[in-house]
């Protein structure tokens, strides 16, 4: 059986005054020896430089 992690973020930022809802998915792979095998999907919101550093500390701790 194949097992997988979901992790998922859904809010709104706001930066007086504006307030912003930013969605954005990504999936991760492990890859073993050429076949890449869906780990986890990751969903984050708000900040882009934020949500994209934390997928990539999820990838890193999910495929090492």
């Amino acid at each position: 059986s194949k097992e997988g992690v979901i992790i998922s973020s859904d809010s709104r930022a706001t930066v007086w005054p504006v307030s912003y809802e930013t969605r954005k998915i990504y999936p991760i792979f492990l890859k073993v020896d050429e076949e890449y095998i869906p780990l986890a999907i990751a969903a984050g919101a708000g900040d882009a430089s934020l949500v994209k550093q934390s997928y990539r500390i999820c990838e890193e701790i999910l495929t090492n």
